[in-house]
């Protein structure tokens, strides 16, 4: 009977011992935020501050006077004990996907939710709004000037215009979202953010993002607007991507020649073009068979009409001192005799009459892509000889 009391007595004492299991959250405090060159509006946000005893989970949500909720955060993992701050800017998600609201004045809740393993806890602290800008921006009259674009450098269709007009001043940020037929749309791409004023506003946009052209789908191309109080608005119009790539060419064989001529002779360049990429390249005179005096250029001739157009392609033929080709120009241009679909060829012959004083002279092909850059520099390199 002595071993069995004296067991219950090391029981008891034992159990007595052990640790008091501590709530999940400890000491909570709400004060306004540090002042800071980049805040908005320090009005109306306020910082909590929070000690967990144990890890968890944290959530946290707003509750109005008549029962209205606005969620913060959700399940927010906390994996460690310790200090940590809870940024409230006065604002609270939606209406809209990607938007934010500014509470109006009033007396609200913040509600800070903790769940530790079985343990749940909850407190709420008092939230006073006074003097809150909750008129979010109005975005009026959007329109595309273009609702189906092609960038594919061909200077047709590659770019559209945005029109908008604010009803406030805001910072405002261009996007594109993908427009799936079934699934989520996801963003595509986000411009700079850009300081409008109230009024009429556009912007312009060329189909790329990350520097390529965006595939082919259906879009929404939008802006998001964003006031200093932290109202967030996003307005966006349909727009369908078509004809997207970028344009791949090359010059797969060159020859220049005769190597000798008399002055007022023909040097003729004899060249085959090839469309390696998934575009169409668009293209434009004079046709093959041009013959060029060596004095006039493709912007001289045919009355001016034959001046570079942007993103169309061309055979040029360059003519120096020497073999160096920093600077060419290609004052020769033939275009294909007709647009070069994907991987098809195009024979290009053109000659140039030379009544240069020189009396030789070096001649190289190159494939200009019009204001855009030059491929095969220096094809069929070759030093023609000129006597009198």
């Amino acid at each position: 009977m002595r071993s069995l009391a004296l067991f219950a007595s090391l029981l008891l004492l034992t159990t007595a011992c052990l640790p008091l299991v501590s709530a999940p959250l400890g000491k909570v405090e709400a004060q306004p935020p540090g002042l800071s060159p980049g805040l908005r509006d320090p009005g109306n946000r306020v910082d909590v501050h929070y000690h967990l005893n144990t890890p968890a989970t944290v959530s946290s949500h707003i509750v109005s006077t008549d029962g209205q909720q606005w969620t913060i955060a959700t399940d927010a993992p906390r994996p460690t004990p310790g200090d940590y701050v809870l940024q409230f800017d006065g604002s609270v998600a939606g209406p809209g996907p990607n938007e934010r609201r500014v509470l109006p004045d009033g007396d609200y809740q913040l509600i800070l939710d903790v769940q530790s393993g079985t343990q749940h806890q909850q407190t709420p602290l008092p939230l006073s709004i006074r003097g809150a800008d909750s008129s979010a921006p109005d975005v009026g009259d959007m329109q595309l000037l273009r609702d189906h674009i092609s960038p594919n450098f061909d200077a047709q269709a590659d770019v559209t215009r945005l029109t908008y007009r604010l009803t406030k001043e805001a910072v405002v940020t261009a996007f594109l979202d993908s427009a799936p037929d079934a699934g989520p749309s996801r963003r595509v791409w986000v411009g700079e953010d850009v300081s409008e004023k109230a009024g009429e506003q556009s912007l312009q946009w060329d189909g790329m993002a990350n520097a390529q052209p965006v595939p082919n789908g259906n879009y929404r191309l939008g802006i998001r607007v964003r006031d200093r109080a932290g109202n967030v608005v996003e307005r966006s119009q349909p727009l369908v991507v078509e004809d997207s790539g970028v344009p791949e060419a090359s010059i797969v064989s060159a020859q220049i020649g005769p190597q000798q001529i008399i002055r007022g002779g023909e040097v003729c360049l004899d060249a085959i073009v090839k469309n390696t990429g998934t575009t169409v390249l668009r293209t434009q005179g004079p046709d093959p068979g041009y013959v060029y005096n060596s004095f006039d250029s493709y912007s001289s001739i045919e009355d001016h009409s034959l001046v570079e157009h942007a993103g169309y392609w061309r055979v040029g033929l360059n003519w120096s001192g020497g073999p160096d080709l920093s600077g060419a120009s290609y004052p020769y241009r033939w275009g294909f005799g007709h647009d070069l679909q994907p991987g098809d060829e195009a024979t290009v012959h053109g000659c140039v009459r030379v009544v240069n004083e020189q009396d030789q002279l070096v001649f190289a092909a190159g494939l200009v892509q019009e204001n855009v850059a030059i491929h095969s520099a220096g094809a069929g390199l070759a030093r023609i000889k000129i006597s009198s």
